[in-house]
């Protein structure tokens, strides 16, 4: 059962109080982490490599100094939990490195797999260009994206999400973008995802840092119920000038037809059920309460094309927001045009 969402816009209410900026938009959460308290934000883990450089969360930032220094906060998450993934920060890179500067996206994998991205300047490859390259760990060569010129060291904005079989990145500076770009593999699978990090790391006595952190989940989509519907009139012609199309929908054993919010019951997702009439009876005589709804034949007929056998969806959801579907199919004809 879906949860209420203005009960969940109160639970985030509450959460934010407690733990920062939580919102709750239609089942999509974002955890926003300005470091100003210079804390590791609830549910994330900080590592740091090399403590005597100094790297952390210190100065409202996440930082990296010096040789070999490198500070990861990470969050383990709910394999097959989430559709879309979506990271954001804000980032400079203060300095040239041979040996590489800069800050990464890393997401780990439930057989073992580590995929990261980095942003970064490394002498030794790139020469002074800034440049993008991720690997996929266990898996894959490093891969160049490209290099984008004489490396600015200045303060960059960064959004990537990823969702199953696709990674998109973009970096900008107000309405000047660095890059955007897209990676296609099938083995960015949302079901296998356990942890995510954000990672800085610099080397050869340099410093980046990464703030403004906002995480960004979306669900999977809740399996809509299975109804079954049946639309009258089984033929429609095209050229008729009755008033109604007329629909009996049943759902699945434990849901009741009293329950559908008429308001949204929608005909291919273009043609909205009227508010009145409905009726709840048992059209079919099978024991089973059915809920008639009524849809404008006109606007039914603007939608549809002449067909022996056209498929007809009809969805909707129940006054707690659990969505349901059902198909039919029925013959479409045009009088005194072809059948």
């Amino acid at each position: 059962m879906k949860t209420n969402t203005k009960v969940m816009t109160m639970i985030c209410a509450v959460l934010a109080l407690l733990f920062g900026d939580v919102a709750f938009v239609e089942g999509v959460t974002t955890e926003f982490y300005d470091l100003d308290d210079n804390q590791i934000p609830p549910g994330w883990t900080l590592e740091i490599v090399n403590p005597g450089t100094g790297s952390g969360i210190h100065d409202g930032k996440l930082w990296a100094h010096n040789t070999d220094g490198a500070a990861i906060l990470s969050k383990e998450l709910t394999p097959g939990a989430f559709s879309e993934l979506t990271f954001q920060y804000d980032s400079q890179l203060l300095g040239y490195s041979y040996w590489g500067v800069g800050t990464s996206i890393v997401v780990s994998f439930t057989d073992g797999e580590v995929f990261y991205i980095q942003d970064i300047v490394e002498g030794y490859r790139y020469g002074d260009n800034r440049a993008v390259h991720y690997r996929f760990k266990n898996s894959g060569a490093l891969t160049l994206f490209d290099t984008y010129g004489t490396a600015e060291y200045i303060e960059y904005h960064h959004t990537l999400s990823i969702r199953d079989g696709v990674f998109t990145l973009r970096s900008e500076n107000g309405g000047s973008v660095l890059y955007d770009e897209q990676i296609n593999d099938a083995r960015f699978a949302m079901s296998d995802i356990q942890k995510i990090s954000y990672y800085t790391m610099a080397n050869t006595g340099n410093d980046v840092w990464m703030d403004n952190l906002r995480f960004t989940t979306e669900p999977v989509p809740e399996p809509a119920i299975e109804a079954v519907i049946d639309i009258d009139p089984d033929t429609l012609n095209l050229q008729s000038k009755g008033e109604w199309i007329t629909c009996y929908i049943e759902l699945a054993e434990g849901y009741d037809v009293d329950d559908i919010d008429v308001g949204t019951v929608m005909l291919n997702d273009q043609v909205q059920a009227e508010s009145h009439p409905t009726e709840i009876g048992d059209y079919d005589n099978d024991d089973i309460s059915d809920l008639m709804v009524k849809f404008d034949r006109s606007a039914v007929q603007g939608i549809l094309q002449v067909g022996d056998e056209v498929e007809i969806t009809v969805t909707g959801e129940l006054n707690d927001e659990t969505p349901f579907e059902g198909i039919d199919t029925i013959r479409v004809i045009d009088k005194g045009g072809k059948k």
